[in-house]
């Protein structure tokens, strides 16, 4: 079983690996570089730049899994203060299944990593089977088909670790993520500290892809978010700006509403002035009207008594 999946998955890509290899270092012959050191590094990054479509995916979808799980995680605590034991894993198991979550969904971080394992076995086999490499020279490194040696110690693994320990440190601040970090980079350590020194080579590019990678990723969300901090502000500005130009308004068109309220008002008085100035006149026109009535009902009674007026 485990040969058809190494002629299904592994020997394609051990194949395309060895070509590209050999044409590279075709290539840095041509323009003055021969080396396979060399050529190894630009398959690295070769490799890396094919699959940055699909790291910068699956560091998404595990930033998305971490910050989830940081929310869950805080309602868990709040409830552990709270609640007995086997209520908070009722309530931890209730949580999990409306949020779709699982904590084996944490590996998703390891995206990037599984990605690289078809090509690092890949690459294990073309180094192994290499016999053009020996006796190679690259930098300090006398063999690339044996582990460097400088001082006793084998300097590229420590340094591979070290550019890994950088990188773990660097892209997350969470102590679980850094301790799982820090294991998978002594993993590796342990696992090619005696390998050819053409594989850590390989392998240590990669790691200063991935470093390199998780700079450039940090800058770009500072600057979106210091962008999105500015519109913010602006925002906020304009937005207290129109809400202080609304009040104003309000407070013009309250000042127009109650002078003209006052206009209206003494339009009203003046009215209801002019309306007793008219119902005194007719008051005395109606007194008027009444003296002469009777003077006149005076008059027809003396005549009716053979009254004469005196005379002048």
């Amino acid at each position: 079983m485990s040969e058809i999946l190494y002629y299904l998955l592994i020997f394609p890509l051990e194949q395309i690996l060895d070509w590209v290899l050999f044409t590279l270092f075709k290539a840095t012959r041509s323009s003055g570089f021969a080396s396979f050191g060399f050529a190894i590094i630009l398959l690295s990054l070769l490799v890396n730049l094919f699959l940055l479509k699909l790291f910068i995916y699956t560091d998404k979808k595990a930033k998305y899994e971490s910050d989830l799980k940081t929310k869950l995680d805080n309602r868990i605590n709040n409830w552990k203060k709270v609640y007995s034991k086997a209520k908070v894993f009722a309530f931890t198991q209730t949580l999990y299944k409306q949020n779709n979550y699982h904590p084996l969904y944490a590996l998703r971080s390891l995206g990037g990593l599984a990605l690289q394992i078809p090509f690092f076995i890949a690459m294990y086999q073309v180094i192994n089977n290499a016999s053009y490499i020996i006796g190679i020279s690259f930098l300090w490194i006398n063999d690339l088909s044996k582990p460097d040696l400088i001082f006793n110690i084998h300097l590229l693994p420590i340094l591979m670790t070290l550019f890994t320990l950088i990188n773990v440190f660097y892209l997350s601040k969470e102590l679980s993520s850094r301790i799982q970090g820090s294991i998978i980079a002594l993993l590796f350590l342990v696992l090619l500290y005696n390998m050819p020194s053409a594989l850590v080579l390989y392998w240590t590019t990669n790691t200063i892809f991935s470093l390199l990678k998780t700079i450039v990723k940090k800058i770009i969300e500072s600057k979106n978010k210091n962008s999105l901090v500015n519109d913010n502000s602006k925002y906020n500005t304009i937005t207290n700006t129109n809400i202080n130009t609304s009040i104003q308004t309000n407070i013009n068109t309250n000042n127009n509403t109650l002078n003209n309220n006052n206009i209206i008002n003494n339009a009203n008085n003046t009215f209801m002035n002019n309306i007793d100035n008219i119902s005194n006149i007719n008051n005395i026109s109606t007194n008027n009207t009444n003296t002469i009535t009777n003077n006149q009902l005076q008059t027809n009674i003396n005549l009716n008594n053979n009254i004469l007026p005196p005379p002048p």
